[in-house]
């Protein structure tokens, strides 16, 4: 739900409670539901354990998740403003000089 109200974009993918993939144990081997697994985070820690690895950031537990991806979602944001100001100010400098 936090995902669709963030409009950010994702792949969900269930999980038997009974059976769960190796794949799914490979990226998350607590085998906790809900997952999230991003693997566009840089990390040079490689601690399984607290969900971080080299290959991106997986965590779990619903409130863990939420408060990340709101994170993620004002980081997208700031970055997104960032970019639309240079343009504009990359914009404006051309507009002077003309």
């Amino acid at each position: 739900i936090v995902l669709q109200e963030l409009n950010l974009p994702f792949n969900m993918v269930y999980i038997d409670y009974g059976n769960k993939p190796n794949w799914f144990l490979q990226i998350n081997p607590r085998g906790r539901v809900p997952a999230i697994h991003n693997p566009n985070v840089n990390s040079d820690i490689n601690d399984k354990e607290n969900g971080q690895s080299s290959s991106g950031i997986t965590l779990y537990e619903s409130a863990i998740c939420n408060d990340y991806l709101c994170d993620l979602c004002r980081e997208l944001q700031h970055q997104s403003l960032l970019v639309d100001k240079k343009v504009i100010a990359t914009n404006n400098n051309n507009s002077s000089s003309n």
